[in-house]
């Protein structure tokens, strides 16, 4: 016989997968947004089957605060316009993953929507080679010519991927099994390399080290992480001799030579290495000067006027700066509480959360790097990483309810329902 229940919850993640996918490939439209909300739609009514229970959770209200500092900050702003552009999408946000919230907070943990995004990697990739074609693909390798923007920004597309690919690998270490899509990481590297996008390529390293120490590496098997540490160490020399030496990755190999040479302080670095840090130069003089509240968040680009480029309009491409810039401490602080909220409550949780806690700590490390070169406090993609964190908060709650507790007919109602307490 059919299991509906099952059958709804794989349609469900096939809804999100592609949800996720969108935000990366579609363009900012109203009918992208009405994809979006079928998918939505789609996706709450077959996880909650019509029933949802509405609470003013902790991932609400952070954000809610956020778009309200935002509103506020139009007052002051240099370009009350720009701002108000930031108001929208960051409220945008808000209701997209306030449904995915709803519609996931019943599951047992957090691996059915880690899968999504795992999912929603291959989904772009698979897109990318159908748009450009295999030979266009193979010929922009060789060529070390960069992805164009004809889909989306090369940039999202890379870092959606990865993701994709570093879910996979997660899923395989913490299981202790492959599983049947691993193999589609291979033509994902190749699309990376032809996005040669440096942020993509971080995900993957940094993530895979973190993987390996948190899953392979224990000094209570001492002996056998050293020879685990060996081996990896091997392959991992072994991959970089072949990135280094393979035509195909020649593009993105120089670009994060670049990247390399910076960090260094020596050797070349490449233009777009060296305008993003007088961007960050500049953003931080202004910072500076208005260091409260900043100059109005979304006006963050007028900075590049202290550096005497009266045309200059771009993002900081520094999170961390962005912020400082165009919020100044109060709005830094206001968004990055989100990090120290679910820090706090993830390693208060540590022994109640299990298999949680790794992907968690992993996801965000990986985004307070990330957040160094790239701005992403309205991006819809990484706002979703978010859903990881306060979902496996919430599954913690549930559990953690002690007899006393569920004892108060107000506390026990509300677990019925699926609420925290």
């Amino acid at each position: 016989m059919l299991d509906l229940d099952n059958a709804a919850s794989r349609l469900a993640m096939i809804l999100t997968s592609l949800l996720i996918a969108g935000f990366s490939i579609l363009p900012e439209t109203i009918g992208s947004y009405l994809i979006y909300a079928v998918l939505l739609i789609g996706t709450i009514l077959l996880k909650t089957k019509g029933k949802v229970n509405l609470s003013l959770e902790p991932f609400y209200l952070l954000q809610m605060i956020m778009i309200a500092f935002t509103a506020c900050s139009m007052i002051w702003a240099e370009v009350p316009y720009w701002t108000s552009i930031k108001v929208r999408q960051l409220t945008v946000n808000l209701f997209f993953s306030a449904i995915l919230y709803i519609a996931y907070s019943n599951e047992k943990d957090i691996w059915p929507l880690i899968r999504c995004f795992k999912w929603a990697g291959y989904i772009v990739a698979a897109y990318l080679i159908r748009y450009y074609g295999f030979n266009r693909l193979i010929s922009m390798l060789l060529d070390a010519t960069r992805m164009t923007g004809e889909v989306a920004n090369a940039n999202q597309l890379g870092m959606c991927i990865a993701f994709g690919c570093l879910f996979e690998i997660l899923e395989m270490a913490h299981f202790k099994k492959f599983s049947f899509s691993w193999p589609f990481i291979i033509p994902c590297i190749l699309i990376i390399s032809a996005t040669q996008s440096r942020k993509a390529i971080l995900i993957l390293v940094i993530g895979i080290v973190l993987v390996f120490f948190f899953y392979y590496f224990s000094l209570e098997q001492f002996t056998r992480s050293i020879v685990s540490l060996l081996i990896f160490i091997f392959i991992t020399s072994v991959i970089i001799y072949i990135f280094k030496t393979l035509p195909v990755f020649s593009g993105v190999y120089s670009r994060m030579e670049y990247l390399f040479n910076f960090v260094k302080g020596e050797g070349e670095t490449g233009i777009s290495v060296e305008s993003r840090s007088k961007m960050i130069e500049a953003g931080w003089l202004q910072f500076l000067k208005t260091p409260v509240l900043g100059i109005g968040i979304g006006n963050a680009g007028l900075a590049g006027q202290i550096i005497g480029i009266q045309d200059f309009w771009a993002y900081l491409h520094n999170n961390y700066i962005e912020l400082l810039c165009g919020g100044g401490i109060v709005g830094f602080s206001i968004y990055y509480a989100k990090y120290i909220y679910a820090s706090v409550k993830l390693i208060q949780g540590r022994q109640q959360l299990g298999n949680l806690f790794f992907p968690c700590l992993i996801i965000c490390i990986i985004k307070l790097v990330l957040d160094y070169g790239l701005v992403s406090y309205f991006e819809k993609q990484h706002e979703m990483h978010f859903l990881l964190l306060f979902l496996s908060i919430k599954y913690f709650n549930k559990t953690n309810i002690s007899d006393e507790q569920l004892q108060s007919p107000l506390n026990r109602r509300k677990y019925i329902k699926g609420d925290s307490l």
